[in-house]
Order: structure tokens, then sequence, then C-alpha cells
């Protein structure tokens, strides 16, 4: 990672933020590492094999068997317009449409989470800028399960990437933490340990 990469904020601290912008702070200003957990780990091995899925089904898009027409995956894109870098995984375009695909080793229940709902919208965006393509729609698969939704993207959701931008900017800026507030999922946290010596 280059110097200009480093001023850039990485898509996954979207994701962080709407789950705890504390973790923003830990990582981002205090420069720990999330510890991963073993949930984690296996997360990861199973979002490889879904990836390995879809370059073997080249010509059918597995969501709904459409013909594909394009297909873009592991992509390291970066927007200097938006101050973000991000690894997108999987693109697919279809006569219906053009789908930025998110896979999720974890439940899915009525809805999609808002944080992984939002990472995904930040990753379209980079997509968008850098591809010159339009994206109609955010699939999250989660895999525990196999719960999929189907978002439009919508210029609101885009504006909220935006806000969100600028809201971890200010904690890396200011060196801001957000007050403590105990959620269901603190004890699962990476950073459940580092988070205890901050309240």
């Amino acid at each position: 990672m280059s110097f200009e990469d480093e001023e850039l904020i990485p898509v996954y601290f979207i994701k962080r933020f709407h789950f705890c912008p504390r973790t923003v702070y830990f990582e981002a200003v205090l420069g720990y590492k999330e510890y991963k957990k073993e949930y984690m780990i296996e997360g990861e091995e199973e979002h490889e094999r879904e990836e390995k899925k879809i370059k073997r089904r080249k010509n059918v898009f597995p969501y709904s068997n459409e013909e594909v027409l394009e297909l873009w995956q592991g992509l390291d894109l970066r927007s200097e317009k938006l101050g973000i870098i991000g690894k997108v995984d999987s693109i697919v375009k279809t006569k219906k449409g053009t789908y930025l695909i998110e896979r999720k080793n974890s439940y899915g229940y009525k809805k999609p989470n808002r944080d992984h709902l939002y990472q995904a919208v930040a990753y379209a965006m980079l997509a968008e800028e850098n591809l010159k393509i339009k994206i109609d729609y955010i699939k999250i698969h989660y895999l525990k399960n196999n719960k999929i939704f189907t978002i439009k993207l919508t210029q609101d959701l885009r504006k909220h990437i935006i806000w969100t931008i600028e809201k971890i900017k200010e904690i890396i800026d200011k060196s801001y933490l957000y007050p403590f507030v105990k959620k269901p999922y603190c004890e699962g946290c990476g950073f459940a340990d580092i988070c205890k010596n901050f309240r």
C-alpha cells in the first residue's frame, strides 16, 4: 500500500462505523487490529468457496439463471474523489440490470444488516466511478441460511455513504472516540477486550 493509499479510508471502515463507530477509532487512531475469532476465519474461507462457484458458472447468473453479459471479480479499486479504497468481490451484468454481490458468512433475517448494506453501497460507488458503469442493484447473500436480499441502489443510499465517510474522517482527524453504548453483539466483537479499557 502506497502513502497515497494510506490517506484513503478502507471501505470496511464504513461497515465498522455502522456496526460500532468506536471500532474505527481503535484501528484508525490507536492502530489496534481486530482479534480474529474462529467464526471470522471460517467466514473468510466460505467466502472464497462462493467466489470460485461464480467463476465456474461464468455464463449463468447463479441467483436467477439469467445469462451473464459481463462479469468483474476481485477488483482492487480506489477513489480520490470519495476518499475510499477497497476490494470489490463480484459485479454481474445481465439483461435485467447490473448487480454488485456481497456475501456474508452469517445468518440473514428479515432484512439485511445495515452495516453490510452500507459497505456494499460504498463498493458499488467505487465500481461505478472506476469502471464507468451504473450499478442498479445490490445482492446481499447470507451463506449460513442462504437468505438473499436484493436492494435497489438509490441516490439516498449514495448520499448516506458520503455522510458516513465524513463522520469517519472526523473520528480520524479529531481523534474522536464515540461514547460506549452496550449492544447485544459486544462480546462477540474482535475489539471487545480493547474497548473495556476505554469506557
